[in-house]
């Protein structure tokens, strides 16, 4: 008589990650890696963007709970909890390594970003070839550049011949009449994605759609206050930002984000209730970024000409 045994049930990993989006989209790499080292292993996210995990191929299952609940209803073989990862390596080290660390002990997790999205725009009946992207960020005082900045930049970018297609949420600026089609809260995050990825370049300050655009094939202009280039890249293409294209603000405190002495999850500007508080996001010249965005977006351009 044969005896046949059932195997050993695989109970699930788990990942926690609330923070903003472009946080949650930093955990793919080390999630990918997992997947390659565990395949048989299921995985459940905790995350209030399960967007960027709707469709990954390396995730099995879903679910958005917060973590108290998760660990009450389900067994799970193994917890990540990479809350506070970036915060308590006081963000000098790249998120992708501070992920790295708590899930690998390494950190040698490479940080090409995963987010599965359709290459052809949504039908809107735009050149893309001819449009440049934006997208005009209210986030932290430090890194919310004026609606004045905005406008004065596609004015210029007009100018220039190009067509503008402005991206975001409904809490971003509003640049209703510019004259530019305007997609504020008109989108989900994988259709931001294809419209990043069908344009001819990006501009945006430090964000999550910053990240976003690092999953596509399209050139980004980062107008940086807080945050220093090194960490503000991730790999395309094999190679540590490619196509990516930063601008820093032209001030002595900035990249303050690496003089943090404590963890945290909100610093102020260190000259609050001064004249040159949050005075970073004043200093870039729309001239000097339209000038940048349409060199980049022309030479991409003819790479792909090329190419094909």
């Amino acid at each position: 008589m044969t005896i046949f045994h059932s195997p050993p049930r695989a109970y699930p990993a788990l990942f926690v990650r609330d923070g903003a989006m472009g946080d949650v989209l930093d955990m793919t790499p080390v999630v990918r890696r997992f997947r390659l080292k565990n395949p048989d292993t299921p995985i459940h996210i905790c995350t209030q963007h399960p967007e960027v995990f709707r469709t990954n191929p390396d995730i099995q299952k879903i679910r958005v709970e917060r973590f108290s609940r998760w660990s009450e209803q389900v067994r799970y073989d193994q917890i990540f909890d990479l809350n506070m990862a970036q915060e308590k390596h006081l963000r000098n080290k790249h998120s992708v390594d501070c992920y790295s660390l708590e899930v690998f002990g390494d950190e040698e997790t490479p940080k090409a970003l995963t987010l599965v999205f359709d290459p052809k725009p949504p039908d809107l009946n735009v050149d893309w070839e001819n449009t440049i992207a934006i997208h005009p960020a209210i986030s932290w005082p430090q890194r919310t550049l004026p609606i004045e900045f905005w406008r004065a930049l596609i004015v210029t970018l007009k100018v220039r011949g190009w067509d503008v297609f402005s991206l975001g949420t409904a809490q971003d600026h509003d640049l209703f009449g510019m004259g530019i089609d305007n997609g504020r809260g008109l989108f989900t995050l994988a259709q931001q994605a294809s419209i990043i990825n069908a344009s001819a370049g990006f501009i945006c300050s430090d964000t999550g759609l910053m990240a976003v655009a690092q999953t596509t094939r399209t050139p980004v202009v980062a107008l940086l206050t807080m945050t220093l280039p090194y960490m503000a890249e991730r790999e395309r293409f094999g190679k540590m930002g490619w196509g990516f294209y930063p601008i820093v603000a032209n001030i002595e405190c900035a990249g303050c984000t690496h003089e943090q002495k404590e963890p945290n999850t909100f610093f102020p500007c260190k000259w609050q209730g001064t004249d040159k508080e949050n005075a970073c996001v004043t200093r870039f010249n729309p001239e000097a970024v339209a000038w940048k965005a349409t060199a980049v977006a022309r030479q991409h351009k003819e790479r792909r000409v090329h190419a094909a």
